[in-house]
Formats: structure tokens, C-alpha cells, sequence
């Protein structure tokens, strides 16, 4: 009862992104509670995930790599 009326709130706050403590982030947030309860949600919340941990895998091995070639052998 109570995450799906949350979750719509999170969607709509985040079409305020532009306010201070309001956020785009929660525009993911949201989705993620709606796909807990509806069912049209579950796989398109799912493959977002799996592409957000992929993603920031991927820039995690940028930085470090970044960070094994700027330093000096002595």
C-alpha cells in the first residue's frame, strides 16, 4: 500500500530536478519501487540494474587503469 504512492511520488519529484534537495536520481528510485508491485515493470527495472552495475564496473577499471598509468615507476 504504501510503495506504490511513494513510488509515484519519487517519478514526479524528479521532474523538479532543477530544486535543491529534489533530485533526477529519484526518477530510478521511484521505478524501483513501481516494478516491485506491477508486473510491467519487473523486467525493464531488472535490465536497467544489470546496465547501472555493468556501467559503473566499467568506469571503476577506467579509473583505476587511469590511476596505474599516471604513476610513476622510481
Amino acid at each position: 500500500m504504501v510503495r506504490i504512492p511513494l513510488g509515484i511520488g519519487f517519478v514526479v519529484a524528479s521532474f523538479f530536478w532543477f530544486l535543491p534537495v529534489i533530485g533526477i536520481e529519484m526518477l530510478p528510485i521511484g521505478l524501483l519501487l513501481l516494478a516491485q508491485d506491477l508486473p510491467l515493470l519487473r523486467k525493464p527495472a531488472g535490465r536497467l540494474t544489470i546496465w547501472m552495475l555493468d556501467l559503473y564496473e566499467g568506469m571503476r577499471l577506467a579509473w583505476s587503469r587511469r590511476s596505474e598509468i599516471r604513476t610513476p615507476i622510481l
